[in-house]
């Protein structure tokens, strides 16, 4: 009868919605622990590597002192000896700052997210240049060419010793894969939301997958790299309210984009 067909194909949807209902609980469920597990294992990861960093840190802070101080009396009998050229004088200089920077450096490893210095609002060039300054002698040494591209005169909110750690985290990746006689490109400017650098080489680029995963800790292309620069340098840009991540590449290789606010967020 009419009646008992149209009582049929309630029913029927009734059992359908709850079908549904049950199918979907499930897939949430399975969502939620696939969630979950991701969070164990990244949890897990960022703890290693916070021991790791601590360990880090304590091993080198003690031969880095006794390096600060034998620079020390060694710039001090050069210029008793009136020996002390501009050009010597210059290498004393980017040392010292080498040595603080790495100083800033393991501050922040020790504890893998607190802060190694006070933030501020801070000009980004000059900030560059000492990165590039640092990392001069390294590219002549691999043969590498350093093209600079700047605009305007952006500022940022962070650290100098952070900023610049992660520029040149940045830059040795890209001297790394950059194949002899190529170049490695840094350009930096300023937009609506703050400061930007980027640097892109002409490496074999970072290969099919999700690009996201050169993020992960102890993830390293490298025979001997420890897969942690680039987990630590995003950290620093995250901590003060900005980001590292993978940008779409202006030549053949990878590209990297740091992104920093102008004031604190």
């Amino acid at each position: 009868s009419r009646t008992s067909r149209i009582a049929y194909e309630m029913e029927l949807r009734a059992a359908r919605a709850i079908a549904f209902d049950a199918l979907e609980r499930q897939k949430d469920a399975e969502r939620l622990t696939a969630d979950t597990e991701r969070r164990r294992i990244a949890r897990d990861q960022i703890l290693a590597a916070s021991a790791l960093f601590a360990s880090v840190a304590h091993d080198i802070r003690s031969p880095l002192t006794a390096l600060v101080l034998n620079l020390r009396v060694l710039e001090e009998d050069i210029r008793k000896s009136g020996h002390l050229s501009s050009t010597t004088q210059s290498m004393f200089d980017d040392t010292r700052l080498a040595c603080d920077l790495i100083e800033g450096v393991l501050d922040g490893l020790r504890t893998y997210a607190s802060c190694s210095g006070v933030p501020r609002r801070l000009a980004l060039k000059p900030i560059v240049d000492c990165a590039v300054r640092l990392f001069r002698w390294h590219m002549q040494q691999k043969g590498i060419a350093l093209s600079i591209a700047g605009q305007g005169e952006p500022e940022a909110w962070g650290t100098t010793s952070e900023i610049c750690q992660i520029l040149l985290n940045l830059l040795a990746n890209a001297a790394e894969a950059s194949p002899r006689g190529s170049t490695v490109v840094l350009a930096y400017g300023v937009d609506e939301h703050g400061a930007w650098v980027r640097v892109d080489d002409d490496g074999p680029g970072l290969g099919p997958g999700d690009p996201e995963r050169v993020f992960e800790p102890f993830r390293s292309s490298k025979e001997d790299g420890l897969g942690i620069g680039l987990t630590v340098a995003r950290a620093m840009a995250r901590r003060h309210g900005g980001d590292l991540c993978v940008a779409p590449s202006q030549r053949k290789g990878a590209s990297f984009e740091l992104h920093l606010p102008r004031t604190a967020s």
